[in-house]
């Protein structure tokens, strides 16, 4: 894994304390930090990205960009992309941040049970490989293992894989995908 992210929303089910983390980042080798904020504010993400020398920071797009340049990790700035989205609807939400993030992720699963669901959307695959080449992109949609040359023929830099403590199967489907990530 390239990056490894901890949710520091306190409201949510996937939440990790500050100070787990930075337990277990004393004992990991090798990924980027990524801290994951989603209802916190600038200054919130700034004072925890300093004490615990994350290397990046990641947030769903906001209304506002005021204060997020005075962040001084990279910015994942995720943006959720709906049935409805076109590409111009998303590039006009993407513009005030252009300088700002330093990558960009794309999050399908919320509607999109996998990259078949996707093709049938506004966007559609054209449109997501034309924000692709935008800046590096991470890509956040259920994939299979064989749905991975296509995510790389688009031009993602990464996927993202969420699994789920408790499930076997998703652990077994995982390390199918990670295996061909490999030559990803």
């Amino acid at each position: 894994a390239r990056m490894v992210g901890f949710c520091f929303d306190s409201g949510s089910e996937s939440f990790v304390s500050p100070r787990e983390v930075q337990q277990i980042i004393g004992w990991l080798e090798g990924p980027q930090i990524v801290g994951e904020f989603n209802g916190s504010n600038v200054n919130e993400v700034r004072e925890t990205a300093m004490i615990l020398g994350l290397h990046l920071v990641q947030f769903p797009i906001q209304d506002s960009t005021e204060g997020f340049d005075k962040i001084e990790q990279p910015i994942i700035l995720e943006v959720t992309i709906s049935p409805t989205d076109t590409l111009a609807d998303i590039q006009q939400r993407l513009t005030p941040w252009a300088d700002i993030a330093a990558y960009y992720q794309f999050s399908l699963q919320k509607h999109f049970a996998d990259l078949a669901a996707f093709e049938g959307s506004a966007l559609g695959l054209g449109g997501l490989q034309q924000l692709l080449q935008a800046k590096p992109s991470i890509v956040d949609l259920n994939i299979t293992a064989d749905q991975l040359a296509t995510i790389e023929d688009l031009g993602a830099e990464m996927v993202n894989l969420t699994i789920p403590a408790d499930d076997d199967a998703a652990f077994e489907k995982a390390e199918a995908i990670l295996l061909e990530l490999n030559d990803f």
